[in-house]
């Protein structure tokens, strides 16, 4: 029996990133994340949902600091699309 792999799409949603000689956390503002979630909805969102094979798990990385109203926003497009799960990545202390 031959063994079937597990396709994972990996989605960095609004995790900040690092650059070398840099220290802190970036912080998106209200404007930015509406902005983000429409083309994340929009564009994102309406392609994976519409993709012809739906055999993959798609998981969606987010800020632990991710605005409540933001956080909502995504559960509730994953809440009926299965192969959607939004995962919190805490930030590590320097």
């Amino acid at each position: 029996m031959a063994n079937k792999a597990i396709h994972i799409v990996y989605t960095r949603y609004n995790l900040p990133l690092s650059f070398r000689g840099k220290k802190g956390k970036v912080a998106f503002d209200q404007e930015w994340m509406d902005s983000r979630f429409l083309l994340f909805r929009d564009y994102c969102f309406s392609s994976m949902i519409n993709q012809v094979v739906q055999d993959y798990r798609w998981l969606v990385f987010i800020d632990n600091d991710t605005m409540k109203d933001h956080r909502l926003a995504l559960e509730e497009l994953s809440k009926n699309y299965d192969p959607l799960e939004i995962l919190l990545v805490a930030h590590e202390e320097e």
